[in-house]
């Protein structure tokens, strides 16, 4: 089976009832973290930072490795892969203003993040916030 690597971001926010994470609303029902493939000749991190601006519009820094879950998925030509996706925190700027053209992100309460993941084995990457 092929090996494939991702990357993506978990974003996070405390406001002064809650912590929240910026996540992708997806089509197929419930949410996800930014992420995608780690492009040929790109570190992980660097993929991390491009998915995040790419998928919500926030150039970000990372702050940390949370960590790296692994599924068996499906690649960009639909056949079944093996997937790595490394997890980081990232830090982004004035995170009051989502960008106008990404309509499908979202803060979001970190117990509704929790309760709405699209892939439930993501769960683990936030029993630290």
């Amino acid at each position: 089976m092929k090996k494939v690597i991702s990357a993506g971001g978990i974003i996070i926010r405390k406001t002064n009832s809650s912590t929240e994470i910026l996540v992708i609303k997806r089509h197929e029902g419930g949410f996800s973290f930014p992420k995608g493939h780690v492009e040929t000749g790109e570190s992980p991190e660097e993929a991390a930072i491009r998915e995040v601006f790419e998928e919500t519009g926030y150039r970000g820094e990372i702050i940390k490795l949370i960590g790296i879950v692994n599924r068996t998925g499906h690649d960009s030509d639909y056949s079944e892969c093996d997937k790595d996706i490394y997890y980081y925190q990232i830090k982004v700027p004035n995170s009051d203003n989502i960008p106008r053209k990404h309509k499908d992100v979202s803060w979001e309460n970190i117990k509704t993040v929790q309760n709405n993941l699209l892939y439930p084995d993501e769960k683990v990457l936030l029993t630290d916030f």
